[in-house]
């Protein structure tokens, strides 16, 4: 009977440790990049997104929409792995954060980074949908981690929060948590 209570006990405790690897993040609804080797967070850079979208020729000629970010680069790096974490606090009720942030890699220009959400090619051309990666989602007492499964290529990437942070109508603004992989 002992052994049994002995081994129920070291159980939890083992759980319960494995659930506080995880550092509390310092802000509410901003993703940082979780560091396995030194278990520290890492924010990512918060910029803003604004909805760009071209039309040529009345559409006939195609059209693009997407999300774009000033600055060429994010100045936050991380290392390339099979697997990636990111710890964010937040969320509500009705939406935890993988419903709220999309990560999407990004095409980077000399002063503007952009996401693609759609893209036609007109009447005879093929059309594009946006080109987000998948996170699976575990909660970890407070916390959530979104879990990348997939190798990140090299490049620039953004989480962006699909709830609108300013403007309206054909202004608004969108927060985006900016890094790149190296």
């Amino acid at each position: 009977m002992k052994q049994l209570l002995c081994i129920i006990f070291f159980a939890g405790a083992m759980q319960v440790q494995a659930q506080d690897q995880y550092p509390s993040p310092e802000y509410a609804n901003h993703p940082y990049f979780f560091d396995k080797s030194n278990k520290q967070l890492t924010a990512l850079e918060k910029s803003s997104a604004k909805i760009s979208t071209k039309i040529k020729a009345l559409g006939y000629g195609g059209m693009s929409s997407q999300y774009v970010i000033e600055g060429g680069s994010s100045a936050v790096n991380i290392p390339s792995a099979d697997t990636t974490e990111f710890v964010v606090t937040g969320g509500n009720q009705l939406m935890d954060p993988s419903q709220m942030f999309s990560l999407y890699p990004l095409d980077a220009g000399k002063k503007q980074r952009a996401a693609v959400l759609a893209q036609g090619k007109g009447l005879l051309g093929k059309n594009k949908q946006a080109e987000k990666i998948s996170c699976l989602l575990k909660k970890v007492n407070d916390k959530y981690v979104l879990v990348v499964p997939v190798k990140l290529e090299p490049g620039q990437y953004a989480f962006i929060n699909t709830m609108p942070s300013g403007g309206g109508g054909m202004d608004q603004t969108f927060d985006a948590y900016c890094f790149a992989v190296k």
